[in-house]
């Protein structure tokens, strides 16, 4: 298959130097939270501080997506889908988490046959995702803070209640309201904007 020749990849010294930026803006603190709640919302697993999860810690995953863009058969970034390497980086890490999890399911199946993984379901629907991005991108060009965005998917899509969130968040219920009415703010600013 032809390759998109607008499709536009990074160079290592690119990525390099993206890392380098990313750290510097970044709090390790916020993507741990990020890491966390992933873990919950897409496979319903809460996080052991002190254990991590299968003995492997957040901190060992955001070493490995490090990794994964530094190593010989190195992830990309594709400048084109992902113009901000932040929002590169996070899709990245979300690949190292499903993997972690996928690995330690596969394994505790070979050893384990009664084991329930029903509750776990893959993220298959593209064209969910796709939108979901999309939508992200659109709460990011108006401002949107890493907390608004991280609140999006919990709150809106998995209808979850104020209080779990913010015990997952390690926040205040009232610092969840506050975050919610400055999203839903950009939230209808950009459903005016798709208004035909």
């Amino acid at each position: 298959m032809k390759k998109n020749s607008l499709t536009k990849i990074a160079t290592q010294t690119e990525i390099n130097n993206a890392l380098v930026n990313f750290f510097q803006h970044e709090e390790i603190n916020t993507i741990v939270k990020y890491g966390i709640a992933r873990l919950f919302f897409i496979f319903k697993i809460r996080y052991d501080i002190n254990k991590g999860i299968y003995g492997i810690t957040m901190e060992d995953m955001i070493q490995e997506t490090n990794t994964a863009f530094s190593s010989e058969k190195r992830r990309n970034w594709n400048k084109s889908r992902y113009p901000s390497f932040k929002r590169q980086y996070y899709s990245a890490f979300d690949s190292v988490i499903y993997n972690t999890v996928k690995s330690y399911l596969e394994k505790a199946n070979n050893h384990s046959p009664i084991l329930d993984t029903d509750a776990y379901v893959a993220p298959d629907d593209h064209a969910f995702e796709e939108q979901k991005e999309l939508l992200l991108d659109k709460l990011q060009n108006l401002g949107a803070t890493d907390e608004e965005l991280l609140l999006f998917e919990p709150y809106y899509i998995d209808q979850m209640k104020r209080h779990d969130i913010a015990i997952l968040m390690g926040i205040t219920v009232q610092k969840v309201t506050d975050i919610k009415k400055r999203l839903d703010r950009k939230l209808i600013t950009i459903s005016k904007k798709w208004k035909y």
